[in-house]
């Protein structure tokens, strides 16, 4: 069996392949019918999926973050791909491979690795500092953790490797910025931005799924990035207090503000660029990151609510400035279920040849909508036959050649109160109208009421 990835699914395609489920709940529906909404992942992506039929009895054979072999199709559902599962049943963990299953950098960790170890030699001039920083990427039992965790569960760098990539990316960016800056001390710098997120080696799990240990609930990367650092000073003889405490109080600040997390704000020039570097790294990466997601939505011009940023994004500039933008491919499903509803085709019936071709080159072409699963394995199903229940009914076509855009700023205009004179008749109106050209007089007053919607 081939696996199929959820990076390449599309609209109505019929998928068999495995998937590690990530989140599994039963619910009910509005008429009291139990189904089971889950979420299935791979490297290449994640997405909801729905058991309709026998979902009490399908669901006893699986459980969170086991490995699926499911068979069903994908659907459009508000706005985004859905898939509803027919068939579902438990694979056997010895039977896949559990990397294809998690997002993973798409450079080479062992070439990262060894640029970073190559830079703090290059550029860390202070013999504590730079023994201090070798002394952490080398040791054997935290090296292979920080080459393998993520920097985060889902908000940037979230995959394997991506801790490596965050942190190399921050020193090759500073090497550049302290060029400008010849008070700040670049040996402080370069320790701040590789031990500042070192925590996170025992503050994330990444076996399964990304998530949160118990200890990284309870502690928090920043205190335990500070343990690691002060363990690994103390183990270097006659390293100078004063350099200690800089860098201690780069981690305990790099989330800028106490609201952030940070228990104190930068007070350094070298903290204040770690703050800064390191929120400009993961900002961006963010918003990269919230493109290629929805890449496939149905607004090609404004992001859905981020929780790191916490307001829609726009999306399009590139494509404003006449380039090629990670939105190119996408384009309003609105737009192009106008282009294929029954209107349009009467329309466009009787035009000339000439007109039709005028007609098609202003209007886009409908691309597939696109959304993973891998690894050859054959168990058989739980559960039998089951029939498909559409999760919605078709979709009202639009009216109106509106841009996504356009439609987008309509939707998200304030609302206002519309106030309408109570009972008023055509010459009511007429009169009033009249009035309100006099201007000796003052305008006639009336009552009003909130209409409500």
């Amino acid at each position: 069996m081939e696996k199929i990835f959820i990076s390449d699914f599309k609209e109505g395609m019929a998928v068999d392949s495995i998937f590690l489920c990530s989140h599994k709940t039963v619910m009910t529906d509005k008429n009291g019918k139990p189904y089971v909404n889950l979420k299935l992942v791979d490297r290449s992506g994640s997405i909801e999926a729905r058991i309709w039929d026998k979902a009490p009895l399908l669901a006893k054979y699986f459980e969170r973050q086991d490995y699926v072999r499911v068979r069903g199709h994908v659907v459009f559902f508000q706005d985004h791909l859905q898939f509803n599962i027919l068939q579902i049943s438990k694979v056997a963990e010895n039977e896949v491979d559990a990397d294809a299953f998690l997002p993973h950098t798409e450079k080479n960790i062992d070439e990262m690795y060894q640029e970073l170890l190559a830079l703090c030699r290059a550029e860390i001039k202070n013999p504590f500092v730079q023994k201090l920083i070798l002394a952490l990427l080398e040791d054997p039992e935290y090296a292979p953790k920080f080459k393998r965790s993520p920097a985060a569960t889902l908000n940037h760098h979230a995959w394997i490797g991506g801790l490596l990539e965050h942190v190399l990316g921050l020193c090759l960016l500073a090497k550049d910025t302290l060029k400008h800056y010849s008070k700040v001390n670049p040996d402080l710098v370069y320790a701040g931005l590789i031990i500042h997120d070192f925590g996170k080696i025992e503050e994330l799990r990444s076996e399964r799924v990304f998530e949160y240990t118990t200890r990284g609930r309870l502690i928090g990367h920043l205190i335990i990035s500070l343990e690691i650092l002060i363990k690994k000073a103390a183990s270097i003889e006659g390293f100078p207090q004063a350099i200690l405490q800089h860098i201690e109080h780069i981690i305990l600040s790099h989330h800028g503000k106490l609201e952030h997390g940070s228990p104190k704000e930068p007070m350094t020039l070298e903290a204040i660029m770690v703050h800064q570097l390191d929120n400009m790294d993961s900002k961006l990466q963010a918003f990269v990151d919230i493109m290629n997601r929805e890449s496939g939505e149905s607004d090609p011009y404004w992001s859905q609510g981020s929780i790191v940023f916490g307001k829609a994004l726009y999306k399009q500039t590139a494509e404003d400035m006449g380039q090629d933008s990670l939105f190119v491919k996408t384009i309003s499903v609105q737009r192009a279920k106008k282009e294929e509803s029954p209107q349009a085709v009467k329309k466009d019936h009787g035009k000339s040849d000439h007109q039709r071709k005028s007609f098609a080159s202003k209007n886009f072409q409908k691309a597939p909508r696109q959304a993973s699963i891998h690894q050859d394995s054959t168990p058989q199903y739980a559960g039998e036959k089951a029939s498909h229940q559409p999760i919605s009914q078709e979709r009202p076509e639009q009216k109106s050649n509106v841009k996504a855009h356009d439609k987008h700023e309509k939707i998200h205009r304030p609302s206002q109160s519309f106030k309408k004179p109570l009972g008023t008749n055509l010459g009511d109106l007429i009169n009033l109208q009249i009035n309100q050209k006099k201007e000796d007089q003052p305008p006639q007053k009336t009552e009003t009421a909130d209409i409500k919607e």
